[in-house]
């Protein structure tokens, strides 16, 4: 969808600058333009009364005649606004919640199934001003991914319609109270040297905390004047510095990977993922490009957030995640310092916490059995249809059938079709009733967004959703080397630049939050966040691959640890779920020697997502033909590659498989299965090498730069460059 908004913005401005006669073709333009202005200011303020003309005084239609389909889904919610029984606007919309994941699914239906376009803004108009805000942008940004005719067209990123989710009480506090004054001290102290280097400054910060190694405040905002947003027409962009949770009220020693959980892109890739393949829609209403193995691609995304996660935990010389018992105390404690939008503070826990203390029997008891009955489908792969017959789950073509059961999705066999066992154990870490409605408390555990943030999460994942796969897994044949192999296909070498992390930042818009700016295309000001932020150089590799004859492959990259916490050689068995696949392209290539060139991404394509305003800059660009398409676009986040790195290189070891594009192949191949021989890695298509990753630090003496550096007081962009 991001690629073709992309592309919709670089067709407009290519038939535009060729002078277009058509004036049909124009107008399409203009109104497709329009919708999208439309998208971007719904959602502006979104907890505030709509702003919007068009969106005054609107009906809610419930006549069934005008939707392209009218379920029971959507009886119930018209039912819900009959009887006034929608979530108050006010209170925390969780989307694992049950009770709100029902009414959401009406909403979700009632704007995707709206006959035409009008209707569709009707209702979209109708629910902004009558929904719970968070209800109301969860069925938004569903509805937008299934309708034909939004397919082109995109939201802001969620963590700028709710940064209240991303960034912590204090930060958002300093954005909701900035004034008009302080914009103007800003303004004034923008080109004066005013810091002045002391003893006190080269010894009163963190290494982490750039922001006083500059003689800044983190505190106060700065007018930015050299950014590529800085410059455009009539904005004045102001920032101030923010950083993740340190050590500050330290818990436990999980806060040292908080650069990663925190992260504002690892949380929202999460968030969008769940959108992409929810577990209550059904295969036809997945798209053409999300087909009938969704729920293989949900657990395959799990598995590679949980070998990511993992790859950091041990790169920074830290023990596996611990299992957890939910009817157990909980070890690790989690404070995420967070106020949602409706004023509500997000829960803490504290270390050794006793969950059962707390009650919530319906909620534990429909997790145990539905988990419990899982464990025993992987075990014996035996299913009892409603006719007596059985089912052998173990037999290969009816790995989808488990998987399905697994994800808890509609098209699960019964009675396991829409029991989200995850969603429930969610919904019992955030202390949340089976039948609760109503005052549910802020949670991160309770929401997409926020998720990644809290350890548990990824204890959850790792021993209990990937548990039940891996023992369903061990229950399937192992690959054998005919399976892995591809006749008259070698690689014959490989090659590849260094391998090396390292810390930037990027700037991201908290304009949302300025209650006085009336409209996201008012670009008198914005305010923006600048954080720190996780990040690794582009890497390139070469392959020389030897074929009998031309061919169209699959090239697939994968990563994985040298070595275990310990020092030991990991086999290639133990490492098996430690595999990380980094890249998946499609190549021709010719018979005789190939010599193929891949890069891991485009670094100004792929690593920063475009901001809120920098998409009103393109709708307001095209609509008053000022249509030049700024170099700054960016679309996708792909900076998740590689593992933190350190001085003296972090051992790891790449695998490059080379098959054929036309063979069908599991999600992970062919680190899905359990390995009984290493042996049968050993064929000609596929190559081991060897590798390092290294950190880079900006500034290995933090003193001397200190001391070296001419604009004590001012933001230094070189700070940030490393070679």
């Amino acid at each position: 969808m991001r690629l073709l908004f992309l592309l919709l913005c670089c067709t407009v401005a290519f038939s535009c600058c060729k002078a277009v006669e058509e004036k049909e073709t124009n107008d399409a333009y203009y109104s497709l333009w329009e919708a999208q202005k439309f998208l971007l200011e719904i959602v502006w303020h979104v907890q505030e009364p709509v702003a919007l003309p068009e969106c005054q005084d609107v009906d809610f239609v419930n006549d069934a005649a005008q939707y392209t389909k009218f379920d029971s889904d959507m009886q119930r919610f018209v039912q819900d606004v009959q009887h006034q029984r929608l979530l108050p606007r006010n209170d925390f919309f969780s989307a694992v919640v049950r009770t709100h994941h029902q009414q959401v699914l009406g909403l979700y239906k009632l704007l995707t199934y709206a006959k035409d376009w009008t209707l569709f803004k009707q209702n979209v108009c109708w629910a902004r001003t009558h929904t719970n805000p968070g209800m109301f942008v969860y069925a938004l940004n569903l509805a937008i991914r299934r309708r034909k005719d939004c397919e082109i067209f995109e939201l802001p990123p969620i963590y700028e319609i709710f940064p209240q989710h991303f960034f912590n009480s204090e930060v958002i506090h300093r954005a909701m109270t900035v004034s008009k004054k302080k914009m103007e001290r800003a303004q004034k102290q923008t080109h004066a040297n005013n810091g002045t280097v002391s003893d006190r400054s080269l010894h009163d910060w963190q290494t982490w905390q750039w922001w006083k190694l500059m003689g800044l405040s983190d505190q106060r905002w700065y007018l930015d004047t050299e950014g590529s947003v800085a410059k455009r027409d009539g904005l004045t962009k102001y920032w101030t510095p923010v950083d993740y949770t340190r050590d500050v009220y330290i818990l436990n020693d999980e806060t040292r990977l908080s650069y990663l959980l925190e992260d504002v892109d690892w949380n929202a890739n999460w968030y969008e993922f769940n959108l992409n393949y929810p577990p209550f829609l059904e295969d036809e209403e997945l798209g053409a490009h999300h087909h009938k193995r969704s729920a293989e691609r949900w657990i395959y995304e799990v598995r590679t957030i949980m070998t990511r996660y993992n790859l950091e935990r041990l790169s920074q010389g830290m023990k596996p995640i611990a299992d957890m018992k939910l009817s157990q105390t909980i070890a690790t404690g989690y404070n995420p310092q967070l106020v949602s939008w409706n004023g509500q503070t997000f829960w803490q826990r504290y270390n050794n916490y006793e969950y059962a203390d707390y009650g919530f029997p319906a909620t534990i008891d429909k997790i145990f059995k539905v988990t419990n009955g899982i464990y025993e489908l992987a075990d014996t792969g035996v299913y009892r249809r409603e006719n007596g017959t059985l089912h052998d789950l173990h037999q290969l073509e009816a790995q989808q059938d488990f998987f399905n059961i697994l994800h808890g999705n509609v098209n699960a066999l019964t009675p396991y079709n829409q029991q989200t066992y995850w969603f429930y154990s969610f919904m019992y870490l955030a202390q949340i009733e089976y039948e609760q409605f109503y005052k549910v408390g802020p949670h991160v555990l309770a929401n997409f967004e926020t998720a990644l943030r809290d350890p548990l999460f990824y204890s959850l994942m790792q021993h209990k959703v990937l548990d039940m796969w891996n023992r369903y897994m061990r229950n399937l044949p192992a690959y054998t080397r005919q399976d892995l192999l591809a006749v008259g296909i070698e690689v014959k070498s490989a090659a590849i630049s260094p391998l090396k992390t390292y810390f930037d930042y990027a700037d991201i818009d908290l304009s949302n939050l300025l209650l006085d700016k009336v409209s996201p295309f008012d670009n008198r000001k914005g305010i923006y966040a600048r954080q720190q932020r996780f990040q690794h150089k582009p890497y390139n590799y070469t392959l020389h691959i030897q074929a009998d004859g031309p061919a169209t492959v699959r090239i697939q990259t994968f990563l994985a640890p040298k070595y275990d916490e310990h020092g030991a050689l990991l086999s290639l068995s133990k490492n098996r779920e430690n595999f990380l696949e980094i890249n998946r392209v499609i190549r021709k290539i010719k018979a005789g020697l190939n010599i193929v060139e891949l890069v891991s991404f485009d670094y100004f394509v792929s690593t920063k997502r475009m901001t809120y305003s920098e998409m009103c800059d393109i709708v307001d660009a095209a609509m008053s033909e000022r249509l030049e398409i700024p170099q700054s676009i960016r679309q996708t986040s792909e900076r998740f590659n590689l593992p933190r790195g350190n001085k003296q290189g972090f051992p790891v070891q790449l695998v490059f498989v080379v098959r054929s594009a036309d063979e069908e192949q599991a999600y992970g191949f062919p680190f899905d299965r359990q390995i009984e021989h290493e042996y049968v890695f050993q064929v000609p298509n596929v190559f081991f090498m060897d590798t390092m990753i290294y950190h880079v630090d900006h500034k290995e003496n933090n003193e001397e730069y200190v001391k070296g550096y001419a604009n004590f007081g001012q933001f230094d962009e070189n700070y940030w460059k490393i070679k």
